[in-house]
Parts: C-alpha cells; sequence; structure tokens
C-alpha cells in the first residue's frame, strides 16, 4: 500500500493545528478536514495556508456551529472538506446531523512533501521540552 491513511493523516494534521495555535476542538475538526480535503482531490496547498491564516478560526467556528437545516456557507477552499467532517449530512446550503452522511471507502492520500513537513513542525510545537523539570514530571517516563 502507498499513502498515508485517513487515521494518520488527521492525527498528525491535528496535531498540527494544536501546533499553530487552534484550539483543541477546532483542531480536531481540521484534521479530519485535511483528510477530506486530500481523498478529494483538492489543492493540499490550502490546508499548509489555513494554519497560518487568521481567518480559520471564525471559519472552523461557524461550520462547527451550524444548526440544523438551511444555511449559507461561506466561500473558502476548505468548506467543502470541513462540511464533510461534520457528523450527519452537510451541504454548502443545508444541514442534517441526524441523516448519515453518504458511505465513502476510507481514502489513502499522499500529502506532498511540503505540507507533510510542515505538520510535523507545528505538531513539534505541542512537544513538552526535554529538560530535568519535565523528566521529574514523568516527561518521557519509562518504566
Amino acid at each position: 500500500m502507498t499513502g498515508w491513511s485517513e487515521a494518520e493523516t488527521t492525527a498528525l494534521a491535528t496535531r498540527a493545528a494544536r501546533g499553530a495555535g487552534l484550539p483543541p476542538g477546532q483542531a480536531i475538526l481540521y484534521g479530519a478536514a485535511s483528510a477530506h480535503h486530500l481523498a478529494a482531490g483538492r489543492d493540499p496547498h490550502a490546508l499548509a495556508a489555513a494554519l497560518s491564516d487568521p481567518q480559520i478560526p471564525s471559519l472552523i467556528t461557524r461550520i462547527a456551529s451550524l444548526a440544523p437545516g438551511p444555511h449559507s456557507a461561506p466561500d473558502h477552499p476548505l468548506t467543502d472538506a470541513l462540511l464533510a467532517a461534520l457528523p450527519g449530512h452537510a451541504t454548502r446550503s443545508h444541514y442534517d446531523p441526524d441523516t448519515p452522511a453518504p458511505h465513502r471507502a476510507p481514502a489513502r492520500v499522499d500529502p506532498p512533501p511540503d505540507l507533510i513537513a510542515l505538520w510535523h513542525d507545528c505538531a513539534a510545537k505541542t512537544y513538552v521540552p526535554e529538560s530535568e523539570a519535565s523528566r521529574a514530571n514523568a516527561g518521557g517516563a519509562e518504566d
């Protein structure tokens, strides 16, 4: 098999979003949307740009807080992927959390190396630095 699994992609993208400063809930939605975005063959550079875009937190909050029923989704390169990451069935014009999303086979994706490197760099910002204090508090604990 080649490529990254949906779970691998989501996990790294979520950690990267946390390292870029997104709160946990937004980072989780960004991570899931990243897998959807890449599986749909969309521009991976939009994912990289999103990590430094000051509008992303408000976009994710708006999408995550959609009420059931008709709505007008914002026009952004990640909108469709964010909608696909929501529970239920969501389109740019309607959200029904009680209707299952259309079934899709888990995708394997091939993120470009520069996106993977960016995600690793951002994710590294979440790691506890090695120090005597971190070791004293069970950082890097061993048996």
